[in-house]
């Protein structure tokens, strides 16, 4: 049986607090909720305490708060505390606080939701946020998993950390006035389709809509200048598009905001349905797996980027070429292995290594062309199994472990007299390579065959 029940408020207090002054916690209809080693004694504030209290041993379930279904908040209260209608026993995992809780009515009067106000209330469908409200707390409607719509007033200007983390029916947000999107704050919101980010909002956070499975589509304003880590990973929806006669594409271009300057690690990573990225001149680099695991991405427009870093690309299985700008001066490791559709890239003569395992298991890739590079790295084209034409440039110097090992395509190559060190396995598993010509003296590099079984080693110099 559900209970409607008017409250003035809710707190949770010490059994010390409790105990050395018991008179403050009688005021009328408050739900006081004393906190014990083992138990929780719960009571409202308008009966005597030893009559009426519930005892609760064990953390079960407070039924008492269970059965309440709605709450009328009276006009005068100005705001919510942390916890009011969650605890902090309980806080992550399952809720056993107002699992039953439906609907809230909030005053006119209030101006704050604090912290975890309203986490894990599982069964919470209406809320109304009053507009004079300024500002809502971090994670203050996490886990309400069937709201299925918020809208904040133009007073709240910032959307702060978890606070709709995990709302996995909620469908629609908005506020005018939002200026920023914290870290997690819509995390794990499942049921997002699309999403039109408030024109003032210049900044989006860690993880803000990672996990958000059904987007997608999202509208940014050109303003926003940071994307943080992680903003959008796991989005395996974002830009898919249903083919139809006119526009049989399956995915639609993702242009990010004219005014970004920064894109964070891992922004849209395993963002599978993906296509095609177009970004701002003044993002100056494709950080550490930005765009890892997009499976679907067959194009990258990045004309202002000087470096790429680690796994940025790493599994991008579809990409069959990309267009790497001549301000480019570094790449990092693994920046694209596994990109299986990879036939040809040239590297800028502006990149002088080839870090460790760059190009590994790029199982379609025939060619490489990087005239300026001084250093290849270990693994860097391991199981290239379809490379014919390796880059050894005059210039090159080292040649790190099984950086070409299981090139089963290769059959001759030429070593340049610039080269002071390949390392033994370099070759191995190079199981057509029958020919190495080395533009030195006999015996000057150590090693030889470097692993290549197979092949004969021919000196020059």
């Amino acid at each position: 049986m559900s209970v409607y029940t008017h409250l003035s408020g809710l707190l949770c207090v010490s059994e010390s607090d409790y105990n050395s002054n018991p008179q403050e916690y009688q005021k009328e209809d408050t739900l006081y909720i004393v906190e014990r080693t083992s138990d929780f004694k719960v009571f409202l504030g308008s009966k005597p305490m030893k009559e009426n209290e519930i005892t609760l041993n064990n953390y079960d379930n407070f039924s008492l708060m269970k059965n309440i279904s709605t709450v009328i908040i009276p006009d005068g209260m100005t705001s919510i505390a942390s916890y009011a209608f969650s605890s902090q026993q309980y806080n992550s995992g399952d809720h056993t606080f107002y699992t039953n809780l439906q609907s809230v009515s909030i005053p006119s009067t209030v101006t704050a939701i604090s912290d975890h106000a309203f986490y894990g209330c599982s069964s919470l469908r209406e809320i109304s946020l009053p507009s004079g409200l300024t500002t809502v707390g971090q994670y203050a409607f996490a886990s309400c998993k069937t709201i299925t719509s918020m809208t904040f007033p133009v007073g709240v200007t910032s959307l702060p950390n978890y606070a709709l983390a995990y709302c996995t029916a909620l469908r629609t947000v908005s506020g005018t006035g939002l200026t920023s999107l914290g870290d997690y704050a819509l995390t794990g919101c499942t049921a997002i389709t699309s999403l039109t980010v408030p024109e003032n909002v210049t900044s989006i956070g860690t993880y803000t809509f990672s996990g958000c499975t059904s987007m997608t589509e999202i509208d940014m304003p050109d303003e926003i200048t940071t994307i943080g880590n992680y903003a959008f990973s796991g989005c395996t929806s974002l830009c898919y598009h249903q083919p139809t006669f006119d526009n049989p594409s399956d995915y639609v271009t993702l242009t990010l905001p004219t005014d970004l300057t920064s894109l964070g690690q891992y922004a849209f990573q395993q963002c599978t349905s993906l296509g095609e990225v177009v970004i701002p001149s003044g993002v100056d680099s494709i950080k550490a797996g930005t765009f890892n695991g997009c499976s679907h991405l067959v194009s990258v427009t990045a004309t202002g980027i000087t470096s790429i870093g680690n796994y940025a690309f790493q599994n991008c299985t579809s990409m069959t070429s990309l267009t790497i700008p001549v301000s480019v001066t570094t790449i990092g490791q693994y920046a694209f292995k596994g990109c299986t559709s990879l036939a040809g890239i040239t590297i800028p003569e502006s990149v002088t290594k080839i870090d460790a395992g760059c190009f590994n298991g790029c199982s379609n890739l025939v060619y490489c062309t990087a005239t300026g590079i001084t250093q290849i790295g270990n693994s860097a084209f391991q199981n290239c199994i379809s490379l014919t034409t390796p880059p050894l440039p005059d210039g090159l110097t080292s040649v790190g472990s099984s950086a070409f090992s299981g090139c089963t395509a290769l059959t001759s190559i030429t070593i340049p007299s610039s080269v002071t060190t390949i390392t033994n396995n370099a070759f191995s598993g190079c199981t057509n390579l029958t020919s190495i010509t080395v533009n030195k003296a006999s015996g000057s590099i150590s090693g030889a065959p470097w692993g290549a079984t197979n092949a004969t080693v021919t000196w020059t110099g």
